[in-house]
């Protein structure tokens, strides 16, 4: 894993100031490209071939095509075989593997990669950049395009060292708080934009047009495959996905929690006396039952729970309110302290194989919904606001609402426009009167496919993307550890979303599929655990040191991320104990 910058112009000073403010992501080596009226800069964390053969920026063999990669492509050796034929080849690396299909293939290169990359590519003949992310978006990338001036990063704080004028994007704020975190293609700020997960760019240099192209989508089937075919095909799956990912030259580790993901990850690999099993003491329980299923072989690391707490939030760059970044950045931590460059983890299962509590909460509020009276419905509307136990109040919210999204935005623990009009100022509500709350996941939202397919589809296309992934990221980049997840293999997606429904999906049973396949092969204490999210108990926080009673002006969320995060960690609560505050107003 690594970090990359660049930009449309030269300037050395600068693509060194950008590539310093993101070296945690790659501390081991840095080299940079100024030329050309092109900047490239790169720094890297060594993973594969720790030579200085792998050192970018990496060229072709006539140097007419230079590139800088953040990620890992997992078939590269085969695709390096294919390649080899035609290309000669100056290390072992990924990156290079890259460039000679990028030579092959163009823009379509992209289709053949399995991995999580974020690269740009200058091609001298053709004066262009090419840039993409991967399929499911694991590897950021972000991007300013005005008045001619083209710069991209693996962060928004390295853009920021351009010193281009930036401006609060008010739109962004208000999805803050009803998605907890800035959706794609936004950021909080006007000008820079994410790239979108399975998309590539191409800008011509000479023209300074930018063209923005998707290359791949998850579509849903329902294929004629029966219960057995399914079982086989997806324990072959899981292995490979599994056996691609091992390919290192450092140590790896697997986080080992009491979970059923990353429990079946070590089933498959408990064979294996190369990796190092790694658990995160947070829970007695829980460091027992890992003990139990490890033979007492996995490391117990003891954390402290209040080191860099203020540390981490810079590290986002934008507002984001997933409390589970601070145990994230816990176990990055203890990892890099015990020499771990490279980290298997279970992230992915539970949009895979639906294992998320608000599947089974939105069909219980659906099926209740069906015999409700609806004059008792508006009553449970009116008792939503008036009710002071947060539980009660979400219940009574989401059983009166007509709106699925709204629903759905309320179970993952938002605002509902409703609850903003109690915070937010007049006059920055009215900016903003004929605005779609839930524009984002209105997006994704397919009401013609499986209800269940529906919400995999959304959160994969979200959730998974702008929070999970993001956490994973900035949690484990900033402390150079790489993390993998098996379970993130787009393969995998293609294959359960084109299962039939009836199949992965039993009796309302959350990753039905999964438990089916390793219910001979993990014990039931595993099989039958209650779901348990990976939170942090956010009223330990100091209050004083970060006060929840905020009244906010325009710049308030960039000058005060800490405050912005612990908000949306507690929305129920917040709109409960502050309706008359005035988010939006000045000061």
């Amino acid at each position: 894993m690594c970090g990359i910058v660049g930009f449309n112009w030269c300037d050395k000073s600068l693509v060194c100031q950008m590539m310093e403010s993101i070296k945690n992501r790659g501390p081991d080596a840095e080299g940079f490209y100024v030329k050309d009226n092109i900047s490239f800069g790169h720094q890297r964390l060594s993973i594969i071939d720790l030579s200085e053969n792998g050192n970018q920026p990496l060229t072709n063999e006539d140097g007419s095509i230079i590139i800088i990669f953040n990620g890992e492509i997992y078939n590269f050796n085969e695709l390096k075989h294919k390649l080899q034929k035609k290309h000669k080849f100056k290390s072992n690396t990924d990156s290079e593997v890259i460039v000679h299909a990028y030579e092959e293939y163009g823009e379509d290169c992209v289709k053949l990669f399995n991995g999580m990359f974020a690269f740009a590519i200058y091609d001298k003949n053709k004066e262009i950049l090419f840039l993409a992310r991967d399929r499911l978006g694991v590897k950021p990338l972000f991007y300013y395009f005005l008045n001619g001036k083209f710069i991209f990063a693996s962060e928004i704080k390295a853009i920021k060292k351009s010193s281009v004028q930036l401006t609060i994007d008010d739109t962004a704020i208000y999805d803050y708080f009803t998605y907890r975190y800035v959706p794609t293609p936004k950021t909080i700020f006007n000008e820079i934009k994410k790239l979108d997960a399975a998309t590539y760019i191409v800008f011509d240099l000479k023209e300074k047009h930018l063209k923005e192209q998707k290359y791949w989508s998850l579509n849903v089937s329902e294929s004629t495959y029966d219960e057995k075919e399914v079982l086989n095909t997806l324990e072959s799956l899981i292995k490979d996905c599994i056996n691609i990912r091992l390919i290192s030259d450092v140590p790896i580790g697997l986080f080992l929690s009491a979970g059923l993901d990353s429990s079946t990850i070590f089933h498959f690999l408990k064979d294996n006396t190369e990796i190092n099993l790694l658990h995160v003491a947070t829970n007695t329980n829980e460091v027992k039952l890992v003990r139990r299923l490890s033979y007492n072989k996995a490391h117990i690391l003891e954390v402290d729970s209040t080191k860099e707490f203020d540390e981490i939030f810079k590290y986002f760059d934008e507002p984001f309110a997933d409390s589970s970044a601070i145990p994230t950045n816990l176990i990055s931590n203890a990892a890099n302290d015990n020499n771990i460059k490279v980290i298997l983890t279970g992230d992915g299962g539970d949009e895979l194989f639906a294992g998320y509590r608000h599947y089974s909460q939105f069909f219980t509020v659906k099926k209740i919904q069906k015999i409700l009276p609806k004059q008792f419905k508006k009553r449970l509307r009116s008792l939503s606001f008036k009710v002071r136990i947060s539980v009660l109040s979400k219940g009574f919210f989401v059983l009166s609402s007509n709106d699925d999204l709204e629903i759905y935005t309320k179970l993952l623990g938002g605002f509902t426009r409703d609850e903003k009009k109690m915070i937010f100022s007049k006059p920055f509500l009215e900016k903003l009167e004929n605005y779609d709350d839930y524009w984002y996941f209105r997006k994704y939202w397919n009401d013609q496919v499986p209800l269940i397919k529906n919400l995999q589809i959304l959160d994969i296309n979200t959730f998974l993307k702008d929070d999970i992934l993001v956490k994973v990221d900035r949690m484990s980049m900033k402390n150079s550890v790489e993390v993998r997840s098996p379970f993130l293999d787009y393969r995998l997606f293609e294959f359960i979303l084109s299962t039939k429904t009836g199949i992965f999906f039993k009796n309302d049973t959350l990753k039905y599929i999964l438990k089916l396949m390793m219910r001979d092969r993990l014990p039931d204490y595993i099989l039958n655990m209650k779901k348990k999210g990976f939170g942090y108990p956010i009223k330990k926080v100091d209050a004083q040191n970060h006060p929840s009673n905020l009244i906010i002006d325009k710049e308030y969320i960039i000058r005060n991320k800490k405050n912005a995060f612990i908000i949306g960690l507690n929305c129920d609560d917040y709109a409960q104990k502050n309706k008359k505050n005035n988010l939006g107003s000045k000061k």
